[in-house]
C-alpha cells in the first residue's frame, strides 16, 4: 500500500511538472514569440538551433587595459604597434562571447597570452585592475561602460583590418525559434524602420547612462500592453551597454518577469520596447544565464542537431579532463583539509591544566583563539569569494604568477589556487569535525593515558586522535562527495573542472540541455560511487561486511555482523 502511494505521488509530480513546461513553452497559434536579445552573432553553429533576423547592431572590437601614459584612447593603433605592446601580455574575456574567441588572432599575429575565460565582463576587469590580465577584449560600447566607470582603465581601437572576416561576427542579431519565418519578417520590417542615427544615438545614450548613472526619472515608461499577440525577451542582464539590472526604476527600465524590484536596461530593452510597439504586441522580459538562452529560444522550434550520444562521443576527451580534474581537486582538497583540521581540532580542544606554566597557557589561549578565528572566516565565507580573493589579492602580496604558472591541461595556476582555496576552506569544516570526534571519546581515557606516565601529546596521537579519526570518517567522507560538487563555483576564476569544460562544450554545441544532463549524471556516478566506497571503509573500519546477495536484491545494501 504504501509503495502505491509513493507511486501515485511520483506520477502525480511528473505529470504536472510535465503540463507546466508544456503551458511555459508556448507556440505560435498563441502569438506568443521567444525572442533573444542579448548581443547575439548569427553564426552557423546557433543557427543550427535558432533563426535570426538582420542584424541590429554593428560593434567594433577594442581592448580595454590598465591607464598608461604611453597609451592613447583615440589613436588606431596599427598591427606593428600591436605587435610591440601585446608581445607576451595576458589577454582575457567572458566566456561564450564572440570577444573571447577573437583573442586567437592577438595570440597568433602578436604573441599575446590567452587566459581561461572568465564568468563575466566585471571578473575581466577586475583581472585588468588587478594585474593579473594586461587587458580584456570588448565590443566597444561595453568596454566604454567599464572604463566609464573605473578611473583605472582606458580602452585603444585597433585596426579593422587585424580582424579580417571576423569583423562580421561584430554585428549582433535577434535571435528566434525556428519556423516562425513570418513574425521574423515583421521583426525585420521593425528593425528596417531603425535608422542607423537613431541606433547609435540610443547605444549612446545607454553607455553615458551606465557610466554616469544620473538621467533625471521623470518619464517612467509603464509596461507595453499590445493586442497582436506577446513577445517574450530572454537576455541575461550582464553585459552593458547591451543589457544590466537595475534595483530602481528610471527612464530606461522595464520590469523582468517573475523578479519584484529588478529591471532590466540597456540597448537591448530599446530595441525590444521599439518593436513591440511598432508590431502593437505585449513585451515580457526574462533574466536568465547565457547557457541557457539559446535552448529556451529553440524550444518553439526545433532542437539542436547534437544528440546526447554525439555529444558524448565527440567530447569524451573534455569530459574526461573535467572528471579528472575535479577528482583531483576533492582529493587533494580532503586529504589537505584533514592534515589542516586535525591541527585546528586539537588546537579548539585543548584546556588549561593546573600544572600548566604561565606561557603554557598563553600558548594554548593563543592557539584556540587563531583555531577558532580561522575556521569562522572560512567556514563564514562562500568559496567563490574566497577563490576570487586568493587569485586576485595573492599575486599583489607574493610574486606569484597563476595564469603562466604552467600550461597543463589539468595542472596548472588555475588548479594550483583551486587546490590552495579548497584546502584551507576544508581544512575549516574538518576541523570543527574533528573537535567533535575528540569531545565524544570518553574524558576518562584522556586521564587513563595521563596516568600511565603519557603526556598530553603521546596520549592525544595514540589513543585520542585514532577514535576520533574513526569517529569522523563518515562526516570526512561526506566532505569529500562536497568538494566534488562544490568545486564548480571555482569556474569564476577560470579553473576548468568538469562544470567548467561543460560550459566549453555548450559554446562548441548549443545543447546546453544535452551537455548539462551527462554533467549532472556525471556527478551523480561520482558521489554515488566515492559514497560507497566510504562506506565500504567505514564498514571495514567497524569489522562489518556487506550480506552476500546480488547488488539488485540488496535493499538499500543491508548490512550484518558476521
Amino acid at each position: 500500500m504504501k509503495s502505491r502511494v509513493i507511486k501515485f505521488f511520483i506520477c502525480f509530480f511528473m505529470m504536472f511538472t510535465s503540463c507546466l513546461f508544456l503551458a511555459s513553452c508556448g507556440d505560435s497559434s498563441d502569438q506568443t514569440y521567444r525572442l533573444i536579445i542579448a548581443g547575439m552573432t548569427d553564426t552557423e553553429e546557433r543557427r543550427e538551433s535558432i533563426d535570426f533576423t538582420d542584424y541590429y547592431y554593428e560593434s567594433e572590437l577594442v581592448l580595454v587595459v590598465r591607464k598608461d601614459s604611453s597609451l592613447s584612447d583615440e589613436h588606431i593603433y596599427s598591427e606593428e604597434e600591436l605587435a610591440s605592446i601585446l608581445n607576451g601580455q595576458n589577454l582575457i574575456s567572458q566566456t561564450g562571447t564572440i570577444t573571447y574567441d577573437m583573442i586567437d588572432v592577438f595570440v597568433e599575429k602578436f604573441n599575446a597570452k590567452k587566459m581561461n575565460a572568465v564568468d563575466s565582463f566585471t571578473t575581466a576587469a577586475l583581472n585588468v585592475t588587478n594585474g593579473a590580465a594586461f587587458g580584456f577584449t570588448a565590443e566597444l560600447p561595453v568596454a566604454q561602460s567599464y572604463v566609464g566607470g573605473n578611473a583605472d582603465l582606458m580602452l585603444i581601437h585597433i585596426d579593422k583590418n587585424i580582424l579580417g572576416d571576423l569583423l562580421n561576427e561584430l554585428k549582433v542579431s535577434i535571435g528566434i525559434g525556428k519556423g516562425n519565418d513570418e513574425f521574423k519578417e515583421s521583426v525585420n520590417s521593425a528593425l528596417a524602420n531603425i535608422s542607423t542615427e537613431n541606433r547609435n544615438e540610443i547605444m549612446t545614450e545607454m553607455v553615458a547612462f551606465n557610466s554616469n548613472n544620473n538621467e533625471p526619472t521623470d518619464n517612467i515608461q509603464s509596461e507595453i500592453v499590445g493586442s497582436n499577440g506577446t513577445i517574450i525577451v530572454g537576455l541575461e542582464c550582464n553585459y552593458p551597454s547591451f543589457n544590466w539590472t537595475e534595483t530602481s526604476p528610471n527612464n530606461y527600465t522595464y520590469p523582468i518577469s517573475g523578479l519584484s524590484n529588478q529591471y532590466a536596461e540597456g540597448y537591448d530593452i530599446e530595441i525590444a520596447k521599439i518593436i513591440a510597439e511598432e508590431l502593437n504586441m505585449t513585451l515580457l522580459v526574462q533574466k536568465m544565464e547565457w547557457d541557457a538562452l539559446l535552448p529556451w529560444a529553440a524550444i518553439e522550434g526545433e532542437a539542436s542537431s547534437n544528440s546526447v550520444f554525439d555529444i558524448i562521443n565527440e567530447y569524451a576527451l573534455q569530459f574526461g579532463y573535467g572528471i579528472a580534474t575535479t577528482l583531483f581537486l576533492a582529493i587533494a582538497g580532503t586529504l589537505g583539509g584533514v592534515i589542516i583540521g586535525l591541527l585546528l581540532g586539537v588546537c579548539r580542544t585543548l584546556t588549561i591544566s593546573q600544572n600548566d606554566n604561565i606561557f603554557i597557557k598563553i600558548c594554548k589561549k593563543i592557539a584556540n583563539a587563531i583555531a577558532y578565528i580561522y575556521i569562522l572566516i572560512f567556514r563564514g565565507t562562500p568559496m567563490m569569494i574566497q577563490g576570487m580573493i586568493f587569485f586576485l589579492a595573492i599575486p599583489l602580496i607574493i610574486p606569484v604568477d597563476w595564469v603562466n604558472m604552467g600550461n597543463n591541461v589539468i595542472f596548472n595556476g588555475y588548479f594550483y589556487c583551486g587546490c590552495i582555496v579548497i584546502i584551507l576552506n576544508t581544512g575549516a569544516y574538518i576541523g570543527e569535525i574533528i573537535r567533535g570526534g575528540i569531545s565524544s571519546v570518553d574524558k576518562g581515557q584522556l586521564e587513563g593515558g595521563r596516568s600511565l606516565g603519557l603526556t598530553h601529546f603521546q596520549t592525544m596521537k595514540s589513543i585520542i586522535l585514532p577514535q576520533a579519526l574513526k569517529n569522523s570518517l563518515p562526516s570526512i567522507g561526506n566532505e569529500f562527495i562536497v568538494n566534488i560538487k562544490d568545486s564548480s563555483v571555482l569556474n569564476v576564476i577560470g579553473l576548468t573542472e568538469l562544470y567548467g569544460w561543460s560550459r566549453i562544450i555548450i559554446n562548441n554545441t548549443y545543447n546546453a540541455i544535452g551537455v548539462y544532463i551527462i554533467t549532472a549524471v556525471i556527478y551523480l556516478l561520482l558521489t554515488f560511487i566515492f559514497s560507497l566506497i566510504f562506506k565500504l571503509i567505514e564498514m571495514k573500519m567497524n569489522n562489518e561486511k556487506i550480506i552476500k546477495r546480488p547488488f539488485f536484491l540488496s535493499r538499500h545494501f543491508q548490512k550484518g555482523r558476521v
